[in-house]
């Protein structure tokens, strides 16, 4: 089990690291130390909101990506 550490977030960005998204969180534990956590877990997303929702729900089901041999929908 992961060490649990109580710390104050001041920062967060993310880094491609062989092509997945590494989310860094920088902050200060509760004794002043500087701290960074990495997340390699996170999976990227977005939210729409559609003005017409029949037609978004039909082009996205259309969506398909095809990266080193393996592929995405929606």
């Amino acid at each position: 089990m992961a060490e649990k550490i109580q710390f104050f977030p001041l920062d967060v960005t993310y880094r491609k690291v062989n092509e997945k998204a590494v989310i860094h969180l920088y902050g200060r534990t509760v004794d002043g130390k500087q701290i960074c956590v990495t997340d390699e877990n996170f999976e990227p997303y977005f939210y729409v909101i559609p003005k017409k929702t029949q037609s978004v729900i039909e082009k996205l089901e259309k969506v398909r990506v095809e990266r080193n041999e393996e592929v995405y929908r929606v």
